[in-house]
């Protein structure tokens, strides 16, 4: 239990149409050990209908998983900014009907508690890549947004977003050269493949969408001779179920 943090919301506002961002302070801030991938994440553990938060598996009943959170009641979301100055973390979530998270977060109020991980990630752009091809739908948008915010002024950005409505646009820092191109999103982003080739040693590819999206243009990408090097797919959710 010593990597989880206790959290609590400062702030909550509507992001866009289908965004909110809440801000937490992070209780013990001193003990949170971010890495050095801007697009990583944290997995939230949320109360039960009484409001209690989960207690660790006792040993004997949970095997080699016991002094561990239960997965049942937590989600994974993007950290879409770390502020050491004022010991807080910024997480935007997707509003949406249902779910565990998105209905804790339409109810959030400042002092309300949820228990957080250490951070994790993989976005790591060689030293000599000079375009990031990057695919994301709405829920990839907070580790996008951050990934822009860090890239090298060499790096060339060419992003496919699709979100649910064009208020969802959020304003990037875009750097020479930079090409947006949005998608409307229904059940699930429809991204497509780019036209241009795969240039090994140049391009490095970011992908963060549904998992059935995500796994075609992995597919593609790995037939263009992509390597882990060069490639980070992940599918951030998978349609009709939650993501644990």
């Amino acid at each position: 239990m010593s990597g989880i943090l206790p959290i609590a919301v400062k702030t909550v506002r509507d992001l866009s149409p289908s965004m909110m961002r809440l801000v937490f302070e992070v209780d013990g801030f001193e003990r949170l050990r971010p890495t050095p991938h801007p697009d990583e994440w944290v997995s939230l553990w949320f109360p039960d209908e009484t409001g209690a938060l989960p207690r660790p598996l006792p040993r004997a009943l949970a095997g080699p998983s016991g002094g561990r959170l239960p997965r049942a009641r937590s989600r994974p979301y993007s950290l879409r900014r770390i502020n050491p100055v004022a010991g807080t973390v910024t997480i935007d979530i997707v509003r949406h009907e249902g779910g565990l998270a998105a209905g804790w977060a339409a109810r959030a109020r400042p002092g309300d508690r949820l228990l957080m991980s250490q951070p994790e990630g993989r976005f790591r752009l060689p030293a000599g890549a000079g375009q990031l091809l990057a695919f994301a739908d709405i829920t990839g948008l907070p580790a996008l947004a951050r990934i822009v915010e860090t890239l090298p002024p060499r790096v060339r950005l060419s992003a496919e977003i699709a979100l649910p409505c064009p208020g969802d646009r959020p304003d990037l820092p875009l750097g020479p050269g930079a090409r947006l191109r949005w998608h409307p999103m229904g059940d699930a982003a429809q991204l497509p493949c780019p036209a241009e080739a795969f240039v090994p040693g140049r391009d490095y590819v970011w992908i963060a969408a549904e998992a059935s999206v995500v796994a075609g243009l992995k597919r593609h990408f790995l037939g263009q001779g992509t390597t882990a090097r060069d490639l980070v797919a992940i599918g951030y959710w998978i349609r009709g179920r939650s993501r644990r």
